[in-house]
């Protein structure tokens, strides 16, 4: 007996009956370079290094802790920011790089 394909058509409404939403994308406004920079210049301020991890809201959702590592990583692809990890999962420090004066 053969089977009956479902077609792209019924498919898709079957989709769109469905309870199932996928979320929405985050919110890539809730951290950007200009708060990111600031976060680290007022770590910076009484100190040469510091770590990632000092300069992470407390509380902060994981998604928003993620947009902060890679704009850390995007600043120390620019020089801006310095970053050196020691050890693998070990901390990240995190200092002036050439360019760190000189903004965004």
């Amino acid at each position: 007996m053969e089977e009956k394909l479902a077609t792209v058509v019924e498919v898709s409404e079957t989709l769109e009956d469905s309870p199932v939403r996928l979320p929405s994308p985050p919110d890539t406004a809730t951290a950007s370079y200009r708060s990111v920079m600031d976060l680290v210049s007022r770590a910076l301020a009484d100190r040469d290094e510091t770590d990632l991890h000092l300069i992470l809201p407390r509380g902060a959702a994981r998604i928003h802790i993620c947009r902060i590592f890679y704009i850390c990583l995007v600043l120390a692809s620019r020089q801006v920011l310095y970053l050196d990890q020691s050890r693998p999962y070990g901390t990240i420090a995190i200092g002036p790089g050439p360019r760190f004066n000189a903004g965004l």
